[in-house]
């Protein structure tokens, strides 16, 4: 989410949806430069993790079965100092 520089207003924008693959380690750094407007002052930071596995089951239990897993974890991080 952003804000424009010493606002008090709370008026904030978005930037569009970024969508990044995270590695079987689950690390990802969000780079700065991403994120460096001089117009703009980043106030958070919305985060969603979505995994999503789909299988087939053992063929003798049930015949042409099959197996989906869904998973969804949503975060918001605050950046603003509260007074």
């Amino acid at each position: 989410m952003l804000k424009t520089p010493n606002s008090k207003d709370k008026n904030y924008s978005s930037k569009d949806v970024i969508v990044k693959k995270i590695s079987s380690t689950g690390e990802f750094i969000i780079p700065k430069s991403e994120y460096f407007d001089p117009k703009w002052t980043v106030s958070g930071f919305e985060l969603k993790f979505t995994a999503k596995k789909f299988g087939k089951t053992n063929p003798k239990l049930i015949e042409g079965s099959k197996i989906s897993i869904s998973t969804l974890i949503e975060k918001n991080i605050n950046l603003e100092k509260e007074y």
